[in-house]
């Protein structure tokens, strides 16, 4: 099947950074073959690289429709969401991906950073700590904490979680 192909094309064109490309290949092997889960969750995430979250938030939407009980596509429509700025509704889908999965870190984190977004800072901390249990060498969700932290007036607190985040990846400028 040609889709294979295009499916090919896609992932090497965004491992090396071309997401506009990758997602045009992905969405060629979508319309070859419309079932294609992988390739509609990739073309999600290729368009979810280039700030086109609404249509990212479809792809998934689609990828979500053949195969409901994944938590990966859920917790990127959920960061699509969130990049669009509708917080509310990516707390309800990276909690749904909870649900799914409990030990998924990738939604603890997006549901602590969404309800950080919201000005829940006690809220996020929660969800925040639970995903850094899960990863603990994750910068972002250091970085997370360190912010709800300060937003809480915990601010010696929130220096520790900003110098983990730093020592995680010293090259993730959001700490400093």
């Amino acid at each position: 099947d040609y889709y294979l192909a295009w499916t090919g094309k896609g992932d090497a064109l965004y491992e090396i950074g071309k997401f506009r490309d990758a997602a045009s290949a992905y969405d060629l092997a979508l319309k070859l073959r419309p079932d294609e889960r992988r390739a509609a969750v990739k073309k999600g995430d290729a368009l979810n690289e280039i700030g086109k979250y609404e249509a990212a938030a479809a792809a998934y939407s689609a990828a979500i429709a053949l195969d409901g009980g994944d938590p990966y596509p859920v917790t990127r429509q959920a960061d699509a969401l969130a990049g669009l700025g509708a917080h509310i509704p990516a707390v309800e889908l990276y909690r749904q991906a909870i649900e799914m999965q409990p030990e998924f870190h990738a939604a603890w984190r997006g549901e602590g950073l969404a309800l950080l977004a919201l000005n829940k800072p006690e809220e996020a901390v929660e969800s925040l700590d639970r995903a850094a249990a899960l990863k603990p060498d994750d910068a972002l969700t250091w970085a997370g904490i360190g912010d709800a932290l300060s937003r809480l007036g915990k601010l010696e607190d929130a220096v520790g979680a900003y110098m983990r985040s730093a020592a995680v990846r010293s090259e993730y400028t959001p700490a400093w």
